[in-house]
């Protein structure tokens, strides 16, 4: 790109962009315009003119004579979203360009939990869309066209993506909602115009017609969006009709720190001036000496309605207006401002504000295009071209992906979100086997058999196999002494947000257990007793009652896999993207996400699932084994002795409530305890011998019992996992990778080409960027050589995408 520096270049002043406006002001207002177009001012407010006022204050007018349009014209408001206004001097007749810019979506389902956006119900997107409308040709064509484009931006639920006939046909009245923040652009374009870019904004007013506060907030809001904006040149219409203290614009800018300072002031309707006293009120304020603006006011005198209607061209107007403020009734009571007077001397001084303001921000502008830039480059590293070489590249990724992958299953490294969750997961399985469902026994039945029954678990989905002990869920229960104070703390998995993955497995609640009564274990062992001999014990009813305590193992071992499954999901789509990132729009990236996820981890999961883990259930479910006598024993002595001391406990609490009954003496809790400890044998001959005594040592079997499956279980089912389930995973992924990309095949380098090769998305999109970038680089070259005073050739390709 050609820049030519003149000698001794130094960094432009403002004072020396002024002298060489008349050259360079064009290409200051379509730089800008086009950083518009590239979002630049989403990050630093471009210069621009915002023309403010109240409704009826002249400002359509005002509009007209500075850009030589007609816009609508209504008995009420005829603004209802912002217009941008592009004047070009240029071309060989006379054309407008419209569009609708987008930078807002409606809401149209608000959630009250969340914050409004400032202008709701209308929220600021994520990025702006420009959608070209229509090009018009002729004048006189203009105002129909700008109601048909403010119609579509008031009726969010129409596609604005329309052809030249449907927009042809659109309406220019109606409405779904009041005002839009979406912006209708006209690209003007006519020898002779004044290079200018400005926004024309709604007139504020005091109330609505329909009396709803909401629509005046909503404009008020807008407009102080757009007024205070750092690097935007203020236009305040005030009609000299009324006193300038009625201007409710004016009170806004006052509201906002520094807005004045950047503030032009232009008095309309100077021909609607009524008395002398108000002639001196309104030259106190062109002297600046009242409501002091930063640049200063202007008169400009508009045709009015009847010349509007009899046609007046703009030439016309702009001698009658010179005639106007050039007549004694004016010059007499407003000495020395004709700098000040009529629209043409407004539109120098708009162009010359502009541009300095303009050659003032360059520098951060500049600044600003580098960072998108910078940031069109991070995008097209992940949107590399197709390479020369597929047939390597695709290897070595699936090697990195493979060594990486490997690498989470192994946690050798260091901990990471796969071995973590997994570790996570594993404990609370742990804890939910043998903790949480480890049997227990209610132990306060002291007397004769009760026709209680066992209060049974939730009824969470069982084994098809259900335990013969299954009753109504009703009791009436007396105490609730149970035994198990020994349970395990419950295990919490660590935070979710302080790993890459969520896990969403938390420990069962108590309502898996199994929980025994005394006499139902009675009624039980006679059940099945086959002898005429008291008290024996079938072999058949303790195994019946050690089944039963497995019933729900299906529940956690379910949930386990479910975890597991996901956990394995989120490290392979993780580990994806940290090795084929570069690649995520093209069909080899989908093809190993498939292969991985959708059969790999589908297959050998659900093997998991519907194989090996039923398997194991189905294993202890079936009948009560072990060779591990010696811990058998140790257990069902612990157990027994346990559950003895909790049976002495309820039997001498019965003792000494009926001792205290017959005494009419209250024996208190610490000597109900000094006594059982210090006469045990004692007050065991009191009590005489428990007559659940064979039911005690029985539950003592059913726990002792219960510790060896439980354990066996939780090691079996983790075996399944690390030592089968990541074997495969670790050993076998990479080759069915390979096979399913076909990296061996006879046609493996046409196919790897294929697998590399862009979508169209992914291609258009590259395209996009690049010449987005180039597009940038080209207006940040033209801005260098304006900021340092050089002179800049521009190319052939513009900047139009």
């Amino acid at each position: 790109m050609p820049v030519r520096s003149t000698p001794a270049s130094s960094a432009l002043t403002v004072q020396d962009g002024l002298e060489i406006m008349g050259s360079t002001v064009k290409k200051l207002v379509h730089e800008i315009k086009e950083l518009d177009h590239h979002g630049i001012s989403y990050e630093v407010p471009l210069p621009k003119i915002v023309v403010v006022g109240d409704q009826s204050a002249g400002k359509s007018s005002l509009i007209e004579a500075i850009s030589e349009i007609k816009v609508p014209r209504d008995t009420s408001t005829c603004t209802r979203c912002p217009l941008q206004i592009n004047l070009v001097d240029g071309g060989e007749k006379w054309s407008c360009v419209v569009s609708l810019l987008k930078n807002y979506d409606f809401d149209r389902n608000p959630d009250t939990n969340t914050p409004r956006s400032p202008l709701h119900p209308w929220y600021l997107k994520a990025a702006s869309t420009k959608v070209h409308l229509t090009q018009v040709e002729r004048k006189e064509d203009l105002e129909r066209v700008i109601r048909q484009a403010q119609y579509l931006t008031l009726n969010p639920d129409i596609n604005p993506s329309l052809s030249a006939a449907q927009f042809a046909h659109l309406p220019t009245t109606g409405r779904m909602q009041e005002f839009s923040p979406n912006v209708v652009c006209l690209e003007i374009t006519a020898p002779g115009l004044p290079n200018l870019s400005f926004h024309d904004l709604p007139g504020v007013f005091n109330q609505s017609a329909k009396g709803g506060k909401e629509t005046v907030e909503l404009v008020d809001r807008l407009v102080c969006e757009y007024i205070r904006q750092e690097n935007t040149l203020i236009l305040l219409a005030v009609p000299m009709e009324s006193d300038a203290e009625n201007s409710k614009a004016s009170g806004l800018l006052n509201e906002i720190e520094g807005a004045n300072a950047r503030c032009i002031g232009v008095l309309t309707k100077p021909d609607c001036l009524q008395s002398a006293d108000n002639g001196d009120a309104w030259r106190r304020v062109l002297e600046g000496v009242d409501f002091p603006q930063g640049h200063g006011y202007f008169a400009v005198k508009q045709p009015d309605r009847a010349a509007l209607i009899g046609g007046i061209t703009h030439d016309q107007a702009r001698i009658l207006e010179e005639q106007f403020f050039a007549s004694a009734s004016w010059t007499n009571r407003f000495p020395g401002f004709q700098d000040r007077l009529g629209t043409r001397n407004l539109q120098q001084a708009l162009a010359t504000k502009l541009a300095a303001l303009i050659i003032g921000c360059l520098p951060r502008i500049i600044q600003q295009v580098q960072v998108a830039v910078n940031n069109i480059d991070e995008e097209l590293r992940d949107l590399p071209d197709p390479p020369a070489n597929a047939l390597q590249v695709v290897t070595n990724i699936l090697a990195h992906f493979d060594q990486t992958f490997r690498q989470r299953i192994d946690g050798e490294k260091q901990p990471n979100d796969l071995s973590t969750a997994w570790k996570d997961i594993k404990k609370t399985f742990k804890q939910d086997i043998i903790s949480v469902q480890r049997p227990t026994l209610l132990v306060n039945t002291v007397g004769a058999p009760q026709e209680l029954s066992r209060p049974v678990k939730n009824e969470y989905p069982t084994n098809p196999k259900s335990s013969p002990l299954k009753k109504p869920k009703t009791h009436t229960e007396v105490i609730n002494l149970d035994s198990d104070t020994e349970q395990e703390a419950p295990v919490t998995p660590s935070p979710a947000k302080k790993r890459k993955f969520t896990l969403e497995y938390a420990p069962s609640s108590n309502a898996l257990k199994t929980v025994f009564r005394l006499d139902e274990i009675r009624r039980t062992l006679d059940e099945f007793c086959s002898s005429g001999l008291p008290d024996i014990v079938e072999p058949k009813a303790v195994d019946n009652l050690i089944l039963s305590t497995l019933e729900n193992w299906h529940v956690p071992t379910s949930r386990l896999v479910n975890a597991l499954e996901n956990v394995l999901r989120s490290a392979l789509q993780r580990t994806l993207e940290e090795t084929a990132r570069e690649w995520k729009t093209t069909l080899l990236f989908s093809e190993i996400m498939r292969i991985s996820q959708q059969v790999f981890l589908r297959v050998h999961v659900g093997h998991l699932r519907d194989m090996s883990a039923p398997r194991a259930l189905r294993l202890e479910r079936t009948k009560p084994i072990t060779e591990d006598t010696k811990t058998m024993s140790r257990y069902i002595q612990e157990e027994t002795e346990h559950f003895q001391n909790a049976r002495f406990k309820a039997l001498s609490e019965t003792y000494f409530d009926k001792l205290d009954t017959m005494t009419g003496k209250e024996t208190s809790p610490h000597d109900r305890e000094r006594k059982r400890q210090s006469d045990r044998e004692g007050l065991k001959a009191k009590i005489g011998p428990d007559p659940y005594d064979r039911e005690v040592r029985v539950m003592a079997q059913i726990r002792g019992y219960y510790q060896i499956a439980s354990m066996r279980f939780v090691d079996n089912i983790r075996q399944m996992v690390e030592a089968e389930l990541f074997a495969k995973f670790r050993d076998g992924l990479h080759n069915d990778l390979q096979d399913g990309l076909k990296v061996h095949g006879a046609d493996c380098h046409d196919y790897c080409a294929k697998l590399l090769d862009d979508d169209p998305v992914r291609t258009q999109r590259r395209q996009e960027l690049k010449q987005r970038k180039a597009s940038l680089e080209d207006a940040s070259c033209r801005l260098k050589a304006l900021l340092d005073g050089s002179r800049y050739d521009t190319p052939q390709s513009s900047l139009e995408l």
